[in-house]
């Protein structure tokens, strides 16, 4: 007997055995790592190629430490050959990853263009653009590819002279790629012609004389344009009947009689002139000059100007210059005053940080004489003022970020830069102020006891741990800025608490489904706040916070008491007309009596008969992906009788069982709330391992009829 139990033992424990083995054979075999195990064959690539895995292998390893290889597919590739550098590929195989490096890819430049074709027009009038119509130029790339360039490329230029008549014209084609620049002539017997022009008339501009000089000196007459510019010129001395030749000519002003000259010009059988009468003069007598000026003088001040000047040509035309000069004398551009008598007053202001000289010139010349004579003052040496205007501040707000990524966490404090009538922007120094309270922050600036300082930033960075210190252990206060010129002026930004205070907020307000008697509103809350409702019939418009919270004239209100902050915070009406417009406004109100009001506008659904559901044929809804965490399903989309497909609304529930499931469908309480609008797939994430979950989708049509579609289950990966 004794024997007997020791074997029924035995047996049992081998069972035990045989059974535990059997469970641990039964575990699942997951992916545990890719890995490139053999270089692609090409590693050298050309902008815009795409990657040629050919050669590759990829070896997948398991969690049992067996391996296989990977067929590597273009949709498994991640790379960007668009531009040239080090590059690298990687292979996404189910959630694993590997890499391929050391893949060049080479810049393409332009190697070469060739020409071919011929042009369709090779007949032009003088002066007409060349018409490049059925040439081909095509352009060749350091990776031996080709490409026919579009006639109106940019980068394309012909470079052509049409200006003068003759044959087989030579036409340059240029084209730039990427900075590098070709060309190729079309020359030699090109058939290309330029016909003369038709000429009926010569026109020639005034004569004029280029250089205006005074008695006694040369002048030179000149034409600025004659018309063809290839007539034949002829100046003549008119006067002594004397030809002079086709050269530019030269005379003396002030001869003892008037002397007319003429231009002759000709082209073919056609003749034009244009003449010019120098005046005679005698004895001329010319002399100027400026009274003494005081220095040094104030910049922004007023001085007197003086001059003298004696002349028997006529009457004298003034203008008064001012020329400059820095602290090594290097001079300015020299610029008229606008002063244009014999004397009066000009106020000196010069940006005093260059300028440190002036000068004052009087230029003088006889109305029909051409004789300009000039005079010039002594040097002035300009001073600054004393400076006693503080900084310019705008917008004093200070604005203030916290920043926790990248770490350490730190407080981010700017404002808008300041202005100053002396001090350049880079000059004026920012002090940044910090305290506990609002008084200390007073006695801070008070003992210029300032906690950073900058030159010319307007941004400080200050680490969380270094303002709670500042704060005194807190991490509340109170900034601001003072700004202070290079003269010691100052000026004092608005104060700042920190944290800020965060204005209430009702965003993203908008319809979220529309029906005939009823609608869903979403909107987004950034505190929470008592939420007032107010239904207004047709476009109800600058209601204020007061009318809307006493609800008069509303057809329908409600008051929502501490709504959460949240975003997408749904609410439904119902009881409304079809076809009837209106205008809902939300009032958002704290403890603190901060509010904000907001509205919009919508025109319920027209009625309608439809009382048939929409239609699906398969109801059957397919997992297409599990992890660990989530569940991805899709499903065929619906058709409907009335409502378009594009307009359909499905809703997604899911439960831990399938009771749960059918709950959630009676209340409509949908992960998606509120339903999402002509969609055929939802991701399930923020779930736990091996976790059973059931699903299913519901089809809403615009009048309201529903179809279910057939419910599944699913466990997520352990």
């Amino acid at each position: 007997m004794e024997r007997l139990s020791k074997i029924i033992i035995i047996l049992a424990v081998l069972a035990i055995a045989a059974f535990s083995c059997k469970k641990e054979k039964e575990k699942e075999v997951t992916l545990a790592s890719i890995a490139v195990t053999t270089q692609p064959t090409n590693k050298t690539y050309w902008e815009g190629d795409e990657f040629d895995p050919a050669g590759m292998v990829v070896t997948a390893t398991y969690s049992d430490n067996s391996k296989a290889p990977v067929t590597v597919t273009a949709d498994m590739l991640t790379y960007n050959f668009a531009t040239a550098g080090d590059k690298t590929v990687t292979i996404t195989y189910m959630t694993k990853t590997a890499e391929v490096t050391g893949i060049t890819v080479n810049a393409v430049t332009l190697v070469s263009i060739t020409v071919t074709g011929e042009p369709t027009k090779k007949t032009y009038e003088f002066g007409e653009p060349f018409l490049p119509a059925g040439l081909i130029v095509t352009a060749k790339y350091s990776n031996d590819k080709t490409e026919d360039i579009p006639l109106t490329h940019p980068d394309l230029q012909f470079v052509y002279d049409f200006e003068s008549a003759g044959n087989n014209k030579t036409i340059t084609v240029k084209f730039t790629y990427r900075g590098v620049t070709k060309e190729l002539k079309i020359e030699g017997n090109t058939g290309i012609t330029v016909n003369d022009p038709a000429v009926s008339s010569i026109l020639i501009s005034p004569i004029q004389i280029d250089v205006k000089p005074c008695v006694g000196e040369l002048a030179i007459l000149s034409v600025r344009e004659v018309t063809p510019a290839d007539a034949n010129l002829q100046w003549f001395n008119y006067t002594d009947n004397v030809m002079l030749g086709n050269e530019i000519k030269q005379f003396i002003c002030g001869a003892s009689r008037d002397i007319v000259y003429r231009l002759y010009a000709k082209y073919n059988d056609v003749t034009a002139y244009e003449e010019y009468t120098v005046k005679a003069i005698e004895n001329p007598v010319l002399s100027v000059s400026i009274s003494p000026i005081n220095s040094p003088i104030s910049n922004n001040t007023s001085i007197n100007l003086n001059g003298t000047v004696w002349s028997n040509l006529g009457t004298p035309i003034y203008d008064w210059s001012m020329s400059m000069y820095d602290a090594y004398n290097f001079p300015f551009e020299e610029n008229s005053i606008g002063l244009t008598s014999i004397s009066g007053n000009y106020r000196v202001d010069v940006d005093v940080t260059q300028i440190k000289k002036v000068r004052f010139h009087l230029h003088v010349n006889t109305m029909g004489y051409n004789c300009p004579i000039s005079a010039v003052s002594n040097e002035i040496t300009i001073v600054a003022p004393p400076d006693v205007t503080p900084p310019t501040v705008a917008n004093g707000t200070i604005a203030i970020d916290l920043i926790t990524v990248p770490s350490p966490a730190r407080v981010k404090v700017s404002w808008n830069a300041a202005t100053d009538n002396v001090t350049t922007a880079a000059k004026l120094k920012y002090f940044l102020y910090a305290a506990p309270t609002e008084t200390g922050l007073d006695n801070a600036i008070a003992s210029k006891s300032y906690y950073r300082t900058t030159t010319g930033t307007t941004i400080v960075e200050i680490l969380l741990t270094d303002l709670q210190q500042q704060f005194g252990g807190a991490l509340s206060g109170y900034f601001t800025v003072v700004v202070e010129d290079e003269a010691g002026n100052t000026s004092k930004y608005s104060i700042q608490s920190y944290p800020p205070a965060q204005a209430l907020v009702i965003s993203n307000l908008h319809v979220e489904n529309m029906k005939q008697t009823a609608v869903q509103i979403k909107y987004d809350l950034n505190q929470t706040a008592n939420i007032y409702h107010a239904i207004y019939t047709g476009s109800a418009q600058n209601l204020t916070e007061v009318q809307v919270k006493a609800a008069l004239g509303a057809v329908q209100n409600e008051l929502e008491q501490n709504v959460s902050v949240g975003n997408g915070i749904i609410r439904s009406f119902s009881n409304l007309t079809p076809n009837t417009q209106y205008t809902m406004y939300l009032v958002a109100e704290n403890t603190n009596g901060t509010s904000n009001v907001a509205h919009i506008t919508f025109t319920t659904n027209a009625s309608t008969t439809d009382t048939e559901p929409p239609t699906v044929a398969d109801k059957t809804i397919t997992v297409t992906n599990r992890t660990r965490n989530s569940i991805a399903i899709e499903w065929e989309k619906a058709t409907d009788n009335v409502t378009p497909q594009n307009k359909l609304r499905y809703y997604v529930f899911a439960g831990i069982s399938q009771s749960q499931l059918n709950g959630f469908v009676d209340t409509n309480t949908a992960i998606n709330s509120g339903g999402t609008i002509d969609i055929d797939s939802f991701n399930r994430t923020g779930l736990t391992q091996n976790l059973i979950i059931w699903f299913t989708v519901v089809v809403e049509d615009e009048a309201g009829n529903r179809t279910r579609y057939t419910d599944g289950s699913a466990t997520t990966l352990p």
